[in-house]
């Protein structure tokens, strides 16, 4: 009789519970990756919106501090903050450059255009030459009367800026009502100025059309007395109901910001 010898034995293949098992935990491990990419993938997008929204901010309050820091200190030389239904509006002279010929002094304004197609929902930066008129002895008057600058000298500043709104915080009152919505003619009560805005990214932009935009920009309401606006937002956001109409992988690419800047 013959028997199986020790070599036949070990070229025996896996049986097919070894095999069904093989498979099965190859095709754990297989989903757990596919997982792991999808979600870094996810978290590589959000950074992505985090860091494009607080480019779009930081172009904005970086060269509105720079027109403010560069105001020329004088009593006659008004400054305007148009508090209004929906998005504000800021207009004072800097001694920086403008169009119009080459200026010393120009008119600048801040604003969210809301009519011209391409562009809306989109923060402009106006820059109108206003230059000085000498009268002998007399004071130095400007040749631009503090208005808006030329609607053909604004430009597109920073694209995802949809949502413009700034309130005062005075120095004079309690901590209760620090946070005003108007301030004296001169802003001599004006420690500070608030101004907050929303930014949404590219890609979110592209997901909505122009009416869509404006509701979104809409749905962020007016500031009100006593509160931060950035503080209003962000509960605001944060509602089932916001923004009717607005997909919500939009909303979710909105980012708020806010910054202190103080009145020269």
């Amino acid at each position: 009789m013959l028997l199986p010898s020790p070599l036949h034995r070990s070229a025996v293949g896996f049986s097919l519970l070894e095999l069904l098992v093989s498979v099965t935990v190859l095709s754990i491990l297989v989903m757990i990756l596919a997982q792991v990419i999808t979600l870094t993938g996810q978290a590589i997008g959000i950074n992505t919106k985090k860091l494009d929204g607080a480019g779009q901010a930081r172009i904005f309050f970086n060269r509105l501090a720079a027109d403010l820091a560069a105001r020329p200190q004088r009593a006659d030389l008004g400054m305007t903050w148009t508090k209004a239904a929906g998005n504000d509006a800021i207009r004072f002279y800097s001694a920086v450059g403008g169009y119009s010929g080459a200026r010393n002094v120009s008119l600048i304004g801040y604003r969210i255009q809301e009519a011209a197609p391409g562009r809306l929902f989109q923060l402009e930066r106006g820059a109108t030459g206003a230059d000085w008129l000498a009268g002998g002895s007399h004071p130095l008057f400007l040749t631009q009367a503090l208005a808006s600058p030329n609607a053909e000298d604004y430009e597109v500043l920073s694209q995802g800026v949809l949502r413009l709104e700034f309130s005062y915080l005075l120095n004079t009152a309690s901590p209760a009502t620090r946070v005003s919505l108007a301030a004296a003619s001169d802003y001599s009560d004006v420690g500070a100025v608030i101004v907050a805005i929303a930014v949404l990214d590219a890609k979110s932009r592209l997901l909505l059309s122009p009416a869509q935009l404006g509701a979104l920009s809409r749905a962020l309401s007016d500031s009100v007395a006593g509160e931060e606006p950035i503080a209003t937002w962000s509960a605001q956001i944060l509602r089932a109901d916001f923004a009717p109409g607005v997909p919500k992988q939009a909303i979710q690419g909105l980012h708020l910001y806010q910054h202190l800047f103080n009145v020269p």
